[in-house]
């Protein structure tokens, strides 16, 4: 039977990009004939300089864009043809302009999944994201706010950064996108933390998008 519109996606089997093409109003061209495939359980690096449209790409990957030229497929299925919000349900990001929710370490966390939609608990999240639970950094644990003007604590640039990361593979999802989600961390943080990461993303698709090769 033909897929018919609406049709959610529940494993990704194969993602397929097809001489894409995309460009912003008013603007060049930022995308031209793209073909790419990604298998099932594939861990992809997309690398290039700032503005080459690496984050462009991974927003048609995540179906936030549709393509001005080509196709975005999911199993087959274009995204232009899937209902936005069950593709959403199904895939976590984690962008370089991620937020910064000044409410408790654990809704920080949760605010990504609710009940069954959520991969494992707050605390494992948190660990596989790098993060120590210590009473000097989080002195209510998961109850701490992260907001000093509510009577609360005030975190680094890094420490956001894995609290994002921690949120993302939070989430149950068949496909995780990292968007220059380690600016703030040093090179050698990066590296383990982009392992710890390939470990928790197993069984799904995962790209990293980043402008540095090492």
């Amino acid at each position: 039977t033909a897929p018919q519109e609406g049709d959610g996606v529940e494993k990704y089997h194969e993602i397929r990009l097809h001489k894409v093409g995309f460009s912003y109003p008013g603007g060049e061209a930022v995308l031209k004939d793209i073909d790419l495939t990604i298998n099932e359980c594939t861990r992809i690096a997309v690398v290039g300089e700032n503005g080459s449209g690496k984050t462009t790409l991974a927003r048609l990957i995540l179906g936030l864009y549709l393509p001005d030229k080509g196709e975005v497929c999911y199993n087959g299925i274009s995204t232009d043809r899937l209902c936005y919000g069950r593709l959403q349900e199904q895939a976590s990001a984690v962008f370089q302009n991620f937020r910064k929710y000044k409410l408790t370490l654990q809704e920080n966390i949760e605010i990504a999944a609710e009940g069954p939609a959520a991969q494992m608990g707050v605390e494992t999240a948190l660990k596989q994201a790098g993060i120590t639970l210590t009473k000097e950094m989080f002195p209510e644990h998961l109850n701490t706010v992260l907001a000093k003007e509510f009577g609360g604590v005030d975190l680094s640039g890094g420490q956001w950064q894995r609290i994002a990361i921690a949120r993302g593979i939070y989430k149950k999802s068949g496909l995780i996108v990292l968007d220059e989600p380690t600016a703030a961390i040093d090179p050698m943080q990066e590296h383990e933390l982009y392992q710890t990461f390939l470990e928790a993303a197993k069984g799904k698709i995962a790209v990293i998008v980043t402008h540095r090769l090492g």
